[in-house]
């Protein structure tokens, strides 16, 4: 798993939760529609775990945009909160968000949340290179 999967469900989720609504990643452009969404991965935690595992914790900031007042914009606060309290990725599994706060500065929705996992480190193994083997036989007198 990658945190572009992670990044797609939320995606997916504000598709099918807000249609008619631009979703964007990472930055807006300029003259963007709205309303609309910007989706951003603000920091991210690992914590080693037993058995070659990482636990990681990517903090998002989703920000809702849109030419309404305040009350419009704390009621979409909850909206967007509640679609994504979880998120399906695309392989199917289901991650719960976690640490869900919200606030509106400089007339923008910011909803906060985590979705934590884990990863499995994977250990490349060594193979042998080419192999000879020598099956002639030798008669004995």
């Amino acid at each position: 798993m990658e945190i572009k999967d992670v990044v797609n469900g939320i995606a997916i989720k504000l598709n099918n939760s807000f249609p008619g609504y631009t979703v964007y990643v990472d930055k807006i452009p300029q003259n963007f529609k709205q309303p609309s969404f910007l989706i951003q991965l603000l920091s991210m935690d690992y914590v080693r775990q037993i058995g070659k595992r990482w636990y990681v914790a990517p903090l998002f900031n989703i920000q809702y945009f849109n030419n309404e007042g305040n009350v419009d914009r704390f009621n979409h606060s909850l909206l967007i909160n509640q679609a994504l309290e979880s998120i399906e990725l695309i392989n199917g599994d289901i991650i719960l968000a976690r640490g869900i706060s919200s606030e509106v500065a400089d007339d923008i929705v910011n909803c906060f949340m985590r979705f934590d996992f884990y990863l499995n480190e994977i250990q490349l193994k060594d193979y042998m290179e080419t192999l000879q083997l020598n099956t002639r036989l030798r008669e004995v007198l």
